[in-house]
């Protein structure tokens, strides 16, 4: 069978996903790459009933929104799918793509459209997994998945990382290979914590079986030559810390600190998430009566909301994460209830406590769930914030349908030259209520 040519298309706009959108022949093709007002050249690599997929061969007339990337990576590495578009432009892409998705599938606009929360472009990122792939004969490769398929891109320095954490990837790289059997390790995570007001990067490793008393000694050499941590997180429930130093993360401009260890859930944009906790603390400021957080992790907004007063009850499905949220809190002097309940199946007995308002903060699958049973109390207020706005646009809907309106959205920008949009909205009950 001969290949289907490359042929030249005019791209119209982008996908949700940052691909450039054209059609042929009266059929959509997504061209990874390409621009809205480009005239591109481009090779089909896929063809399906709905649509082709092609990749980029040349840009034969460029938006004047293109820029060169400076990342000597970028063509392999699968992390940065936007770096040849300038950032204002991907603000713009991004608030378009959040105000389609709630048009298109709720049949919303927001009252007032927020203004981007912004983020310096690059050395944003306090956090990121490093993939490992140790072949049965060479050297083990640490880095990240290529853009298309599974192979792993090894880096010598991550531009998008915080400086603290830029030159790690490569100095893994030469950890693992010391191991005497790399294949146990599954990944890495490169964190930035703080211990007495100082930043620490951690490396926190995920391992099939416990490492060897050599893999150990190794580690804690690795840790003083890198004036870095590390901890281990081996089979299914073990945890090993090389010291017992505390270590944590904050907001509030650092008057907050919550006990962190490797493995924890923390938002990759300090400045960013600092912002998105102070627009919601915004949001709730004038609630009388319980707030609920949902999702709330180790009480990122939850622990802010207390410490402006507000009664709050954290809720999240890791009973681990409860017991040390709760920690946070008492250790605070906030006075803050946290429950373990799995928020994506039966919330009806969550449901019939009473709350004044709600922060939701779900991860990529949303909070359907949750959001079903929650709008047959007609809670007032409901503050939603998103890593993935087609689930958050989804729920919309069910809230509109129970008489919601959409107050204000907008985009926070968490992860700059990526495709990831990060999305906050505020509803309220304009509903009828039963006498």
């Amino acid at each position: 069978m001969s290949q289907p040519p490359s042929r030249e298309y005019n791209i119209d706009s982008l996908s949700h996903d940052g691909r450039g959108i054209a059609r042929h022949a009266g059929k959509v093709c997504f061209i990874a790459g390409a621009l809205p007002g480009e005239r591109v050249k481009a090779h089909i690599q896929q063809q399906k009933s709905s649509h082709d997929q092609a990749i980029l061969v040349s840009v034969e007339e460029p938006s004047s929104e293109r820029v060169s990337p400076p990342c000597p990576y970028v063509e392999q590495c699968g992390g940065c799918q936007l770096q040849h578009l300038s950032h204002q432009g991907q603000l713009a892409y991004k608030q378009a793509s959040l105000l389609d998705m709630l048009q298109r599938q709720a049949g919303l606009s927001p009252a007032r459209l927020l203004a981007p929360i912004v983020s310096q472009p690059f050395a944003y990122r306090r956090r990121a997994r490093l993939s490992v792939y140790t072949p049965n004969k060479g050297r083990p490769l640490v880095g990240f998945r290529e853009a298309s398929g599974h192979k792993i891109t090894p880096i010598d320095n991550c531009m998008v990382l915080v400086s603290a954490l830029q030159a790690l990837p490569v100095a893994c790289q030469t950890m693992v290979a010391r191991f005497a059997n790399p294949k146990i390790i599954g990944h890495i995570e490169l964190s930035l914590v703080e211990n007495d007001g100082v930043e620490v990067p951690l490396i926190h490793l995920r391992t099939t079986e416990y490492p060897s008393p050599e893999d150990f000694q190794w580690l804690r050499q690795f840790a003083t030559e890198h004036a870095c941590r590390v901890s281990v997180h081996y089979g299914n429930d073990g945890y090993e810390a090389l010291d017992n130093n505390e270590q944590h993360i904050s907001i509030a401009g650092g008057s907050i600190t919550m006990d962190y260890r490797g493995g924890d859930f923390m938002q990759a944009n300090q400045g960013v998430n600092e912002a998105m906790v102070a627009r919601v603390v915004e949001w709730m400021k004038d609630v009388e009566g319980d707030i609920l957080d949902a999702f709330c992790g180790l009480g990122n907004f939850s622990l802010a909301l207390a410490k402006h007063g507000h009664r709050v009850v954290g809720v999240e499905g890791d009973v681990a994460m409860v017991q040390r949220a709760q920690a946070n809190a008492e250790k605070a002097g906030f006075e803050a209830e946290f429950l373990c309940r799995d928020l994506f199946g039966d919330n009806k007995q969550l449901a019939r406590r009473k709350f004044a308002a709600v922060v939701l903060d779900p991860p990529r699958d949303g909070a359907f769930a949750l959001v079903s049973e929650l709008v047959k109390k007609k809670i007032d207020r409901i503050g939603y914030v998103s890593c993935n706005p087609a689930t958050m646009a989804r729920d919309a809907a069910v809230l509109a349908k129970a008489g919601y309106r959409l107050v204000e959205a907008g985009i926070a920008d968490m992860f700059p030259q990526t495709g990831h949009i990060e999305a906050m909205a505020l509803f309220e009950f304009a509903g009828k209520r039963k006498k």
